[in-house]
């Protein structure tokens, strides 16, 4: 049969399947067509791979305009450039793997099984691998992928204890994780763990996931993901996590007195690595929340409008500790402390943050922890420990101050403004 006419003959078993009802099957016999159809799509899977290598033997891509054959399946079979190159990798090694291939060839096994076992294989000297291929192809044709995998990485360890220690310190140092916020306000995570850290995080989540209810509808992905925010809550609430700034690491909710009363045109409660939040989300935290007060203009807790003479007057006026609800009344904490102190203290920290909402660079998501109190007068200067003296600068940003001799100063709302040196300028 010429090539022509085989790929019009699958074409036309291919718009028979499509058009065939399915309605009519029982459900054994759905279960078994489809079972049937995965057999025959890993034998066609065969086939194409059969083929690339011959085609990447004769460089019969160059034909078509392409310098290789990896290019050619990227462009016109929508290959990622690793699975393009992984497919005319497998498809050369079968030659030499003629069980393996067989086993392919009747859709006994799948490809990704073929992939596995070749990466096995690959990696065993070749006396060790040619008694290991008879176990990874009987193995292959009972187990998913998953447990073939397992079944490789056993063998590799049998085989060479020593290399497999190489790989778990390789796979240590490619560890890597990433926690991005979206567009849409939340966050997407993304990353790589070894197998120990991996299998600590699963036994960790294994813990938290309660057994569903009868009416519980979410996902399992649904269901992992609150399981990890319970680990997380979990560890800041009773864990031994490091202070951050001389303080136990807690979730910060900075809003305005008006939006925990749901006042019309309250501004939105912010979280400061979240952004903002809904009100009731604010209410709902600030239930069972450590409450820090910080009045910064007549009254009103709000970090959008902090007038510098507010910071400057001392203690806070009794008629507006007396406009306060109950709960935020109390004890208030100086934001200025002269020279008597070159650090800034707690309650400094925490009124810069609500002022500053993190590094004052425009521009910089640098976490709170790990932002550093600028003295805006320099303390060798004679500079002030105060609130109305202080800006909150990364380590980066404040070596770039001192160093580049930018000058800061503050707005009477207590924004920041920054100047370069007059070379810069002139």
């Amino acid at each position: 049969m010429k090539p022509a006419n085989e790929i019009a003959e699958l074409t036309r078993v291919v718009d028979a399947l499509q058009r065939f009802d399915v309605g009519c099957l029982s459900d054994v016999a759905i279960c078994d067509n489809v079972s049937a159809l995965r057999q025959q799509l890993d034998r066609i899977e065969s086939v194409f791979t059969e083929r690339v290598a011959v085609m990447h033997e004769r460089g019969a891509a160059s034909a078509a305009g392409y310098l290789t054959t990896a290019a050619f399946l990227r462009d016109t079979c929508h290959f990622t450039t690793g699975g393009a190159r992984g497919r005319v990798d497998v498809g050369l090694q079968l030659r030499e793997q003629p069980a393996v291939a067989d086993a392919f060839a009747t859709g006994a096994i799948s490809y990704a099984h073929v992939a596995l076992v070749m990466k096995t294989l690959n990696v065993l000297p070749d006396a060790l691998a040619a008694d290991a291929l008879p176990v990874l192809v009987e193995a292959a044709r009972i187990l998913d992928t998953g447990r073939l995998g397992q079944v490789g990485r056993r063998l590799r360890h049998i085989v060479d204890p020593d290399g497999q220690g190489s790989i778990d310190e390789r796979h240590h140092e490619e560890q890597w994780l990433e926690v991005a916020r979206t567009f849409a306000g939340n966050f997407a995570i993304n990353g790589l763990l070894d197998a120990e850290s991996g299998a600590a995080l699963v036994t960790a989540l294994e813990a938290a996931i309660r057994p569903p209810s009868a009416d519980d509808v979410r996902t399992a992905s649904q269901r992992r993901a609150e399981a990890l925010v319970e680990v997380v809550h979990q560890a800041l609430d009773h864990g031994d996590l490091p202070d951050v700034c001389g303080e136990r690491p807690h979730l910060l909710l900075i809003t305005d007195l008006a939006t925990l009363r749901r006042e019309a045109g309250a501004a939105p409660a912010e979280l400061t690595f979240g952004g903002p939040v809904g009100t009731e989300t604010a209410r709902r935290l600030a239930c069972d929340a450590i409450v820090t007060r910080v009045v910064v203009a007549d009254g009103a807790a709000t970090g959008s409008s902090v007038l510098r003479s507010t910071w400057q007057t001392g203690p806070v006026p009794k008629r507006l500790l007396d406009a306060l609800p109950p709960q935020l009344r109390g004890p208030s904490q100086p934001l200025d402390v002269g020279r008597s102190s070159r650090l800034a203290t707690l309650a400094q920290r925490k009124a810069l943050l609500v002022r500053d909402r993190g590094c004052a660079i425009p521009g910089c998501d640098c976490p709170p922890g790990r932002l550093e109190a600028h003295h805006i007068i320099h303390w060798i200067d004679g500079g002030a420990t105060a609130v109305w003296n202080m800006v909150l600068l990364c380590k980066r940003h404040h070596r770039f101050v001192h160093e580049k001799g930018w000058s800061i100063s503050l707005r009477a709302d207590g924004s920041v403004i920054f100047e370069p040196p007059l070379a810069l300028t002139g």
